[in-house]
């Protein structure tokens, strides 16, 4: 779950100490309160990783917010919401649930005391740098003193609670010499953990406590692995000392594993993506679960790309469709979409049709259409790409398709003959809510009933017209400083005679305004 906001979320890095800040999802684009820079919800991130063990994470985190109290308009102040480089953006100054966060990353995170009075113990777990070697602290309940010299951990305690105190500190060796409570020898034990192993100590006493831990000199264990492989390869995962005694694969990536000694083997059987294995490495009184982070790509397929080829492009005709619009850009936002909606309260989308918390090329919650460029292209209207679009002069100019009940859900078109490319030049209405689903789709229908898919997924290949375009796999057509449409071409299979093409609306919200369509036999 960690890795995800590492791997699937957008990450960026301060400029002083390199923090690592992380966007709060991928629900593009970004809007107030669902995609963002969010130091508090960075900070709660930070505290999961050194919760459980993974420091150097929590730490790259705890850097980004420092640099963020130096970098805001007014230095000692953390915005709640920040750019990528941890400077403010347009978030208000001092919000207490940052100052709370922040003072309780330090506290429970970084000095790792974790109060759970109510369940009679206390837990102390520092996360400090590899390289302290001293740190204190001192809290109203609780407060110590810590001190490093070589192999040799100190711990000087003050607390009058009278409960459990439990300590867990990361073993530096792979073995360990002996632990000392007040100056006596003490019982300890180990505990595995995610890349770490916890030496673990427990006492009821209270007042001043006197902790000393003395580590061997034995590595503690490294796997090695590489970490780009491809479907239907092998893995190897080596560790450097001790033995692998167990092995997890929680996403089923991996196939016919077998563990000899200091070395795992096996199959990769996942299409691709990112996945983990997790080995259990035992050395002496070290136990941990390691993880080896893996990218599985497909191999691939080369193609000669001729899709691009500008005889190609001039080669388009454009069809007359106007026979199937049914509204306009001009009035799209201006009818009231008012079912269905959730029978509860809902505000997610204001009536016009626009998400409620927006700020678009024309400002916040902005509607300004302009389409001046397409009227005036005397009939045709030419994309980017040198694509024509037949497109009206005057009047309806959109066929649009929704689950509003304002338009029908689908719509179909009629095409003839042989095909060997359409391309569809339409305008989207969506919305944060509506990431990585599908929004809508078009099928290409043949006369023997045969039928091709095609999906629009926001924000890969669809996105909504009014706000920057982000999506990347379509030809973009800035029609205006305010809006843009898409291109949209699909291959159809060039033995197949085509019936026709349907439109259809599959998210809630979502609109699809289809303006044109010009075909390449």
């Amino acid at each position: 779950m960690l890795r995800f906001t590492e791997t699937h979320l957008r990450n960026e890095r301060t400029v002083n100490r390199q923090g690592r800040l992380v966007f709060s999802s991928n629900w593009y684009p970004k809007k107030y309160s669902t995609c963002g820079v969010f130091p508090a919800e960075n900070i709660h991130l930070a505290l999961a990783y050194f919760q459980v063990g993974l420091k150097d994470k929590g730490l790259e985190i705890l850097n980004a917010i420092i640099d963020s109290y130096f970098t805001g308009r007014n230095p000692g102040l953390v915005s709640h919401v920040l750019t990528g480089r941890g400077a403010s953006d347009i978030g208000d100054l001092d919000f207490s649930d940052i100052s709370s966060m922040y003072l309780r990353l330090i506290v429970e995170g970084l000095y790792g005391i974790r109060f759970h009075l109510l369940d009679d113990f206390i837990e102390i777990a520092p996360n400090f740098p590899n390289d302290w070697t001293c740190a204190n602290i001192k809290l109203k309940d609780i407060s110590y003193s810590y001190h490093r010299d070589g192999n040799q951990e100190n711990f000087s305690f003050y607390c009058d609670k009278k409960c459990n105190k439990i300590i867990k500190l990361p073993l530096r060796s792979a073995e360990i010499e002996g632990v000392l409570l007040n100056d006596a020898l003490v019982e300890f034990k180990t505990e595995s953990a995610i890349n770490c192993c916890y030496l673990i100590v427990q006492t009821k006493a209270s007042g001043f406590v006197s902790l000393q831990v003395i580590h061997g000199k034995k590595p503690i264990p490294a796997i090695t692995y590489l970490s780009k492989t491809f479907t239907g390869n092998k893995i190897v995962i080596e560790t450097s000392d001790g033995e692998i005694t167990d092995y997890q694969d929680p996403s089923g990536a991996f196939g016919n594993a077998s563990v000899f000694g200091n070395k795992l083997h096996s199959d990769v059987k996942t299409a691709s993506g990112l996945h983990t294995m997790f080995i259990r490495v035992k050395a002496e009184q070290f136990d941990a679960w390691m993880a080896a982070d893996f990218m599985v790509e497909k191999k691939a397929i080369v193609q000669k790309a001729s899709s691009s080829d500008k005889s190609i492009i001039r080669k388009f005709v454009p069809l007359d469709i106007s026979g199937y619009f049914n509204s306009s850009l001009k009035e799209l936002h201006t009818l009231e979409y008012r079912s269905p909606r959730p029978k509860g309260y809902s505000i997610g989308v204001r009536l016009n049709g626009r998400y409620a918390w927006e700020w678009n090329h024309a400002g916040h919650n902005a509607v300004k259409i302009d389409d001046t460029a397409l009227k005036r292209s005397n009939g045709i209207f030419c994309s980017p790409s040198g694509i024509k679009f037949s497109v009206p002069k005057s009047g309806h100019d959109i066929a649009c398709v929704s689950i509003w009940d304002n338009f029908p859900n689908s719509m179909q078109i009629p095409l003839d003959g042989k095909v060997a490319e359409l391309a569809l030049f339409f305008i989207g209405v969506t919305n944060p809510m509506q990431s990585w689903v599908e929004n809508a789709r078009f099928t290409l229908i043949y006369r023997d009933g045969s039928k091709q898919f095609t999906s629009l997924i926001h924000p890969e290949n669809f996105d909504d017209w009014l706000v920057p375009a982000l999506q990347t796999k379509n030809e973009i057509v800035y029609f205006s400083d305010y809006n843009h449409g898409i291109v949209q071409r699909i291959f159809p299979d060039p033995q197949k005679d085509l019936a026709e093409i349907k439109m259809e609306a599959i998210a809630n919200e979502v609109i699809v305004g289809l303006l044109g369509i010009s075909i390449r036999r």
